[in-house]
């Protein structure tokens, strides 16, 4: 095991957290890994971060041109392009690791030989470090369909920080991580995909650190709503190709479905209560294409959500 090299690799746009990001990879009690960097083309001084660290560990590059912007999975996959070693993470350059965390990601690794999908408990910590909450707990062993019920049934919360892959496996079977708008849903579409095969390990110990910062684009609630809603369509597409993929029981399959339209009802009226004017007509005008999809029940209760808030005196 010890003979494994771990790539992490940091995507960063971001430099206020990004010391605690790269002191949590370094950190490791597992040594054999690179840490590869990825500057987005930041305005930011990432490289005097960068520079402030003195591992031959860190591999640091920087692109030509900035290409998370668009389309912040892209990033990903140039993370992942990069990446020698036999099994891969991706940090976010606001999130932090625990100490043990590779080191217990690789110990699921060598219990189940089959799987190529690991992960970790996450607490929630603010601009702080100081812990929010939790994320609920998972089975040691599930398979994807039954990853996909609880996620469609709000039991499973994930992002993309806490996950450990075999890296050849996602690469040569995927091409890696899977595009959506905004990269808005691509974790969980990616995990989806990546888990079909194998399942997903994990362990019930909290070793990694999602922080709530205010400044990630999940935060930014009222931005990108057009492309939120989008997202939530090529995550339900998805979803419905690889059940039809997957030998189960056909009932089991539809309360599935049944479950994540709900659940993108609801996605789709939070997005609306949050969005601007001009976004919100314009997707009423649009409510019928193919990559909105949006029933009118949505914009109904959307409505009444806003004029609640105005009546609290919220914004």
């Amino acid at each position: 095991m010890q003979d494994s090299i771990i790539s992490i690799a940091i995507p960063t746009y971001k430099s206020r957290f990004l010391r605690e990001a790269i002191s949590s990879v370094l950190n490791q009690t597992y040594k054999n890994l690179e840490l590869i960097i990825v500057n987005d083309q930041s305005p930011e001084d990432i490289d005097s971060v960068v520079n402030s660290f003195n591992d031959s560990r860190i591999k640091y590059y920087i692109n030509e041109k900035n290409i998370g912007g668009k389309d912040p999975v892209a990033n990903w996959n140039r993370c992942l392009s990069l990446a020698k070693g036999q099994y891969f993470s991706l940090l976010c350059d606001d999130d932090i690791y625990e100490p043990t965390f590779l080191e217990e990601m690789l110990q699921l690794a060598e219990k189940y030989k089959s799987c190529n999908v690991f992960r970790a408990r996450v607490k929630i910590i603010g601009p702080d470090s100081k812990t929010i909450d939790y994320y609920p707990t998972s089975p040691e062993w599930e398979t994807c369909l039954d990853y996909i019920w609880h996620k469609v049934s709000a039991y499973r919360m994930q992002t993309i920080s806490e996950f450990m892959f075999r890296k050849n496996y996602i690469v040569d079977k995927f091409g890696g991580y899977t595009p959506t708008p905004k990269a808005w849903c691509a974790d969980e579409v990616s995990i989806f995909r990546f888990s079909e095969y194998g399942g997903i390990a994990s362990s019930p110990k909290v070793l990694v650190g999602f922080r709530k910062s205010g400044i990630n684009i999940s935060t930014h609630d009222n931005k990108y709503v057009r492309q939120k809603i989008e997202a939530h369509n090529v995550c339900t597409h998805w979803i419905e190709k690889i059940l039809r993929g997957i030998s189960a029981d056909d009932n089991f399959k539809k309360l599935i479905l049944k479950k994540r339209e709900d659940l993108s009802k609801g996605l789709k009226t939070q997005q609306l209560s949050l969005a601007t004017l001009k976004d919100f007509i314009y997707l009423y005008r649009h409510k019928t294409d193919m990559c909105y999809s949006i029933p009118k029940t949505c914009f109904m209760k959307a409505a009444e959500q806003k004029v609640i808030s105005v009546l609290k005196g919220n914004k």
